[in-house]
């Protein structure tokens, strides 16, 4: 009986410490897999940063071409019109009649203030990630 025993305790122990190496070598397994995907999205982020400044650089240059346009379209539609002498009051001192209408002061912000906001943001996100 002793044995028996003897024999049964020792297939105990190689069916834990068999159960030990497979939970190890599954859990190196887990480990590898989780690292590459750790990888894949840290990459993935950068290059998501990446096309978030490029794109904030376009979008504020779209921005400065779309003012710029309006600015050039406003100067030519406010620009005032001569009277000639013949029309009106010969006496009216024309600066004092003419409509005076000011120019527009252009605000155009620069592409490294947008672009740092979104940078700051990007950061930001990075900061919460972690």
């Amino acid at each position: 009986m002793e044995p028996i025993i003897e024999n049964l305790e020792f297939e105990l122990y190689k069916a834990k410490t068999s159960q030990a190496d497979y939970n190890t070598a599954e859990l190196e397994t887990y480990k590898k897999l989780y690292l590459e995907g750790l990888k894949a999205r840290e990459s993935l982020s950068n290059i998501l940063s990446k096309c978030k400044e490029i794109l904030a650089d376009v979008s504020t240059k779209l921005l400065q071409e779309n003012e710029w346009s309006r600015c050039l379209f406003t100067s030519h539609t406010t620009r005032p019109v001569r009277e000639s002498q013949c029309n009106g009051n010969l006496n009216d001192n024309l600066d004092i009649n003419r409509i005076h209408i000011p120019r527009e002061t252009l605000m155009i912000p620069t592409s490294s203030s947008l672009s740092s906001n979104i940078r700051m943001e990007n950061d930001l996100s990075k900061e919460d990630k972690s």
